[in-house]
């Protein structure tokens, strides 16, 4: 049998091999407290050799599809009774960079495996906390349709101009200038993620820096340097694929269902006017985010011929999953979808950053750890 046969042959068997175990997965019953310790399937054959990597910290990024993300990451933890630095009150570390005293638990002398609540990024203070093999990720949205995202499920012209979204005109009728001046002297923490609210969350929370351009610039040097993998949103599925590599994880371990979906969002297309207002105002977000898309590139460049198939190969397993998860066409008030299989792993696929969180310090709690 010739070369090109015997490939075909076994991308076939793998496929059958993964699908039928996840359908095995999709179809166990919900009493079980334990999962995934009997069997685990590996397609990309070359990362055989490696060791799956089980400590990250996500530098949290509102907006971007941090939720997702984070949900993915806190349910391969979940899974394998990693410990995780967990916030003290709520499900948020904090608004100021991120120090030890947010904690729920100080760490034992081997340090945390998982962070992934939103606090703004400070490599030098998590380091503290965190096992010394921890690998540092983040995700970043392109700027302009982050903003009006960020504009919309904040209320930021009821904050920044204390107005109903009739009286502002949705913001497409009243001069822009005066709704981005309004941000800036707005004094509520929502309103910092609308003015270059990436980089505040990946630890430059002065916006005095953000029309230095030279501080920009130094600021994302220092990123660059302290972040193993920068996330893009718009390329989610590509991205994903880079950081199963780097962890040495399996495709089912960064298989997801999308978290707070925004439905029936009525906006008129943005203007160009307006795009370019919002790009020159968050202009660190942009120079950020032009810069870890390159990055994103050319690491996919280096990644190797097989990116395309497994690249759709992880959709046709992530789509049969989510279709047989969840109800596509109705979700929460949140924006999460209506779970319709209690299976473990479509319960642990659907549960949010914030359930993961009350369950996990529940755990913890409970331990006395």
């Amino acid at each position: 049998m010739s070369t090109k046969y015997l490939l075909i042959f076994f991308s076939v068997l793998a496929i059958y091999i993964v699908t039928t175990h996840i359908i095995y997965q999709l179809t166990r019953g919900s009493n079980e407290t334990t999962r995934s310790q009997t069997l685990r399937i590996n397609l990309h054959l070359e990362d055989n050799h490696c060791q799956p990597r089980n400590s990250i910290v996500l530098a949290k990024t509102h907006k971007t599809g941090g939720s997702t993300l984070g949900t993915i990451i806190a349910r391969y933890g979940y899974e394998r009774n990693l410990t995780f630095a967990l916030p003290s009150t709520g499900f948020i570390l904090g608004y100021q960079t991120f120090s030890q005293e947010m904690l729920l638990r100080q760490p034992t002398d081997e340090g945390f495996n998982v962070l992934v609540n939103h606090v703004p990024f400070h490599r030098a203070n998590m380091e503290k906390v965190m096992k010394p093999t921890a690998k540092y990720v983040t995700i970043l949205r392109e700027p302009v349709s982050r903003w009006y995202s960020v504009v919309e499920y904040y209320s930021l012209f009821k904050l920044a101009l204390r107005l109903t979204k009739e009286q502002y005109g949705a913001i497409k009728t009243s001069p822009l200038d005066d709704f981005l001046s309004a941000i800036a002297k707005c004094k509520y923490f929502s309103c910092s993620l609308g003015y270059n609210g990436q980089l505040f969350d990946l630890g430059l929370t002065e916006n005095v820096y953000y029309t230095d351009e030279q501080a920009i610039q130094k600021k994302i040097k220092t990123i660059e340097e302290e972040l193993d993998l920068v996330l893009i949103a718009e390329y989610f599925d590509e991205s994903l694929l880079l950081l199963k590599k780097m962890m040495c994880w399996t495709f089912e371990d960064i298989m997801y269902i999308k978290k707070k979906q925004r439905r029936n969002v009525s906006r008129e297309p943005t203007r160009i006017e307006q795009a370019n207002a919002i790009r020159k105002w968050n202009k660190g977000d942009v120079m950020l985010y032009q810069r870890f898309n390159r990055t994103l590139w050319n690491k996919i460049n280096k990644y190797g011929p097989n990116f395309q198939k497994d690249l759709r190969r992880f959709r046709e397993m992530n789509d049969v999953t989510t279709k047989s998860c969840v109800n596509t066409t109705s979700s929460d008030i949140n924006g999460n979808y209506i779970l319709q299989n209690r299976s473990d792993l479509c319960q642990n696929l659907n549960r949010d950053i914030r359930p993961y969180t009350e369950m996990l310090v529940k755990i913890v709690n409970m331990r006395g750890q």
